[in-house]
């Protein structure tokens, strides 16, 4: 049975009585937010919904672009482990810890400025 016949199947009165959805009784924005704190919120409240399994499938048939379908991230058509915060990841400690000590390697260990002698005609 397809999500959409489910849901449709439930009555309107009951659809939050004894197993709530929580796409339909949250913030429909939640499931399509840039903020991936809200995301994993939204990801949280899927685990324990009676359809999740029905709506998985149904998104993946569909190639939903975006949003938390089943309790999965959708980006792109393609379902991925978390949303990345917008803009330049952050440097590891591995970058940070050589980029602080570049100006203490010792100068036997560098390469050799290029020679700037003239030629004499």
């Amino acid at each position: 049975m397809s999500l959409r016949a489910l849901l449709e199947s439930t009555p309107v009165g009951t659809r939050g009585a004894v197993d709530p959805i929580p796409c339909l009784t949250q913030d429909a924005d939640l499931w399509f937010s840039d903020s991936p704190g809200e995301v994993e919120v939204a990801k949280r409240l899927c685990r324990d919904c009676p359809v999740r399994h029905d709506c998985l499938a149904d998104a993946i048939e569909r190639r939903e672009a975006a949003g938390v379908w089943g309790g999965e991230l959708f980006l792109a058509g393609v379902v991925v482990p978390f949303k990345r915060r917008p803009g330049r990841p952050p440097a590891t400690a591995a970058t940070r810890v050589a980029g602080h000590y570049a100006d203490t390697v010792p100068l036997v260990l560098r390469r050799p400025a290029p020679s700037t002698t003239e030629v004499s005609s």
